[in-house]
């Protein structure tokens, strides 16, 4: 077949540049999960079900209903009228990729738990670049609080020695942050006072969404946190 007849053959499956853009509208409206990566995911889904020859009816019914998985921009419910989400991000392309969803979103709280010592530590100029540059909309903020260190893992003798100021560490990466980037709305919040500090902050203001972040035990936090 050559590539004229292939061209046509692809057309006739549904496979054209024109069907995309038009797959895509409808995918932006029905979509329960956050980001473009889904819904380039969701585009994939659709080429690959149609290559099987499933109908599209079907196909944007799943895809209606698909509520994303673990940890991944995951709903796991509501605090005071906000959408509470869990994700996994905790290296700076991750978190890229995460706060591009919320590019111009007002009212959303973010809070960021870094995930090892050595990580903030080697990639210190890409954490503090990926946060300043974040564009989120007004009454929109983060937080960053302390790191969550893996047990034996982080055995070098730098690291132990810069243990003796891990609350600070979160902390320095704010403040580099804030000196470079002015405009950053980012602030630190030691982690032994952050359960306290959203309770009055959520209380105080509307925030519409709140994202838990990081590769710790944000997680776990962020669960035991809405149903307190």
């Amino acid at each position: 077949m050559d590539k004229k007849s292939q061209l046509k053959s692809s057309e006739k499956r549904g496979f054209s540049y024109e069907k995309q853009l038009e797959d895509r509208k409808r995918l932006e409206k029905i979509l329960k999960v956050f980001g473009k990566h889904n819904i380039y995911n969701a585009l994939a889904a659709l080429t690959a079900a149609r290559a099987l020859g499933i109908d599209d009816e079907i196909s944007f019914k799943a895809l209606a209903e698909f509520r994303g998985t673990w940890r991944r921009f995951e709903e796991i419910g509501n605090y005071k009228g906000a959408l509470v989400i869990s994700d996994y991000a905790h290296n700076p392309q991750k978190i890229k990729a995460a706060l591009s969803v919320f590019s111009g979103k007002q009212n959303v709280l973010i809070i960021y738990q870094p995930h090892q010592q050595q990580r903030l530590e080697k990639l210190f100029d890409d954490f503090v670049r990926v946060f300043g540059e974040a564009r989120l909309g007004t009454g929109s903020q983060i937080i960053i609080t302390d790191i969550y260190e893996v047990a034996g893992r982080e055995i070098n003798h730098k690291i132990i020695k810069a243990r003796k100021h891990k609350n600070k560490n979160a902390e320095i990466l704010v403040s580099a942050i804030n000196k470079k980037y002015p405009k950053a709305n980012v602030i630190y919040v030691p982690r032994k006072e952050l359960r306290n500090y959203l309770r009055y902050k959520i209380q105080d203001t509307r925030y519409k969404i709140l994202v838990f972040a990081g590769a710790g035990d944000i997680d776990d936090f962020a669960r035991k946190f809405i149903v307190s």
